[in-house]
């Protein structure tokens, strides 16, 4: 598109010079600088986000390496508005032998040891491993012991979609797939995902409607993450979809 009043000396011809201003013109001047001595390079863990050197062998679950500024390594921030879960090191006891959880009035005797682990901030649950999430949950607790109150953030329960089941468009229906979901277990807002994606929201314990043959055929994984940290998952698998994709409606 012609622009009035601009052209090669006006508008190419200064981008060029600076250009080359940016170019070396001593030998030397391309050379890297060189780093100042307050900035090093250290190897931190997550998700305490402490020093590598610092951090017990089980607390570390992955290993990154990270530039310090005059030896500070900062942790893991907490969540912004969680108000039920801060991230950080949780220290309990549990059962030598059966590994479960203690508490302060247990009605049997226990051979007690200590035990801890290291929280992920929970807004990440959807997208850890199982063996992630398993490493930053507290074991269960032992039945003849009171409860602790360390469960604070309840697990959600997704109704209206059995994990694991096989969903397929009702004969007639258009090739839609719409259910009505709920997230039961928060009075929290709930967010939803499908396959790691934002598909909508609702409040909590409300329903929740969406068309699932928009996924497509396959195996798919939604979410349910409660602002206040609780979450849930769901595996299923869609069929009876015409090249992965909802059949058109019978005329």
């Amino acid at each position: 598109t012609p622009l009035p009043g601009q052209y090669g000396a006006v508008t190419a011809l200064p981008l060029l010079l600076d250009t080359l201003d940016g170019l070396p013109h001593q030998p030397g001047d391309a050379d890297p600088l060189p780093r100042p001595d307050t900035v090093a390079a250290v190897e931190v863990c997550w998700p305490l986000g402490l020093a590598a050197a610092e951090t017990p062998g089980p607390l570390c679950q992955r290993r990154l390496r990270a530039w310090t500024l005059d030896g500070a390594v900062p942790p893991t921030f907490p969540e912004r508005g969680a108000r039920l879960w801060s991230p950080g090191r949780e220290r309990f006891l549990v059962d030598a032998r059966s590994g479960q959880r203690l508490s302060a009035s247990c009605r049997l005797p226990h051979v007690a040891r200590e035990a801890e682990i290291a929280r992920w901030p929970a807004l990440l649950s959807p997208w850890l491993s199982a063996a992630q999430r398993r490493a930053s949950a507290l074991p269960p607790l032992a039945p003849d012991c009171a409860d602790d109150g360390r469960e604070a953030v309840a697990g959600l329960h997704v109704e209206g979609i059995a994990d694991r089941a096989t969903l397929a468009p009702a004969p007639g229906g258009g090739g839609r797939l719409e259910l009505q979901l709920r997230a039961l277990g928060t009075e929290a807002p709930v967010q939803w995902l499908l396959d790691g994606r934002w598909i909508g929201r609702s409040g909590g314990g409300r329903p929740f409607a969406y068309d699932f043959a928009r996924a497509g055929a396959g195996t798919h994984v939604l979410s349910a993450l409660a602002d206040n940290g609780a979450w849930a998952q769901v595996r299923f698998r869609i069929a009876g979809l015409e090249d992965g994709r909802a059949p058109a409606a019978a005329q």
